[in-house]
């Protein structure tokens, strides 16, 4: 009561940092405690406790904001990042807004679902805790999912969850075009290196038992759009730097672009 209606703008600033250094966080935020002008003021430089104080005012769109932020920002639990952004989704669809741009937050909270599904031989390779796991961006969560040293038995849903990781990185301001490049052909490149069949000196015309084509068609049926996903063969090639690989790969580019999965 002496906060709200007895103190000066000093005396307000000195009793709202006893509450935060004494751990009274929610007294300072239950009503009538301190006046909502100054207290969101105070709080403007406390976003940890700000989106708190937007909800309690109804103050839906702000929060929502507030929230989006430190979401973004997060980078020590994936957990709380989650928590954030989902809280920033309904404090948005609650808000005013009829028409809330909710993409950015779909896209993080699709990649947090990607992580959460890691197989758990991959998160123990790259020594990710469970209890306590950060946040990844894209591009790490694809390297996970295919290089060998974290994933040494790579399968057609490891590159689905890949490609799909690809998708997503592709709708990330923060991938730019040529870093999409080069992680579409670590993809593939993982692929190829992965899969044992090239070791047997095949021709193509079983390269239908490849995990390459396997994966082509599983992405296909699931409906990714392989010339998106899918570097041009020259550029598969080049990095490569097998023969026996370029003639299977040209044939196996042939067969795909009369089934009609490629341009030609």
């Amino acid at each position: 009561a002496v906060v709200s209606t007895q103190s000066t703008g000093e005396f307000a600033e000195v009793a709202y940092n006893w509450y935060l250094a004494h751990g009274k966080e929610s007294r300072l935020l239950t009503a009538g405690v301190a006046p909502t002008e100054r207290l969101s003021q105070f709080l403007s430089a406390q976003p940890n406790l700000k989106w708190i104080h937007q909800l309690g005012n109804k103050d839906y769109s702000t929060a929502a904001q507030t929230l989006a932020r430190l979401g973004t920002q997060e980078k020590a639990l994936l957990s709380r990042k989650k928590t954030l952004l989902s809280l920033s989704k309904l404090s948005a669809l609650a808000s005013d807004d009829p028409s809330p741009n909710l993409a950015p937050i779909d896209l993080q909270l699709e990649v947090i679902t990607h992580q959460e599904r890691l197989k758990p031989e991959i998160a123990e390779n790259a020594g990710l805790s469970e209890t306590a796991m950060p946040p990844l961006s894209c591009p790490d969560l694809i390297r996970l999912c295919v290089l060998p040293e974290c994933n040494p038995s790579l399968e057609e849903l490891d590159i689905k969850k890949a490609l799909d990781l690809l998708t997503c990185a592709a709708r990330d301001g923060d991938v730019s075009d040529s870093q999409f490049e080069r992680l579409r052909l670590t993809i593939w490149r993982a692929v190829i290196e992965g899969d044992s069949w090239w070791e047997k000196s095949a021709g193509p015309e079983t390269i239908d038992e490849t995990l390459f084509y396997r994966a082509v068609i599983l992405a296909y049926n699931s409906g990714l759009v392989i010339s998106h996903i899918l570097p041009g063969v020259d550029e598969l090639i080049g990095e490569l730097d097998d023969k026996q690989k370029e003639f299977v790969l040209r044939s196996g580019y042939e067969q795909m672009a009369q089934m009609g999965l490629i341009t030609a």
